[in-house]
């Protein structure tokens, strides 16, 4: 699966960063839904069943962390992206515990971060590219 018909559930508390995301992944073709929180979130998930969800590790309420665990419970294959300024080795390894398959610093290229989301929902195209 590419980007094209994608549902992407985007969670950051920072609304320039949703913004940004939202622009760049419905540009190539994906549903989009926004939360600002991981309570938020995971009732979103649970709602449309997102394709990949791209996750903020600090945000009010339930974080990031919690929401991966939460999600996890209920998302056993989709993707789990987590794009934080707060990427010190501890977290990464926090993040990846709790369900991530991935972690992206802030600030980011918005090139790779496609690249990446594309290859998470297309695994097999991503290893015959190479």
């Amino acid at each position: 699966m590419g980007l094209q018909g994608a549902r992407i559930l985007i969670a950051d508390d920072e609304s320039t960063i949703t913004d940004i995301l939202t622009q760049v992944f419905s540009h190539k073709g994906a549903e989009i839904f926004v939360a600002h929180n991981g309570k938020d979130a995971f009732h979103l998930a649970m709602l449309n069943d997102p394709h990949c969800v791209l996750m903020d590790l600090r945000m009010p309420g339930m974080n990031g962390f919690e929401s991966i665990t939460s999600l996890r419970m209920v998302m056993k294959t989709q993707p789990i992206l987590v794009v934080s300024a707060y990427t010190d080795p501890e977290n990464v390894r926090k993040a990846k515990a709790a369900g991530a398959d991935a972690v992206v610093g802030k600030p980011f290229n918005t090139n790779e971060l496609v690249r990446m989301v594309e290859s998470l929902l297309d695994p097999a195209s991503s290893q015959s590219d190479s």
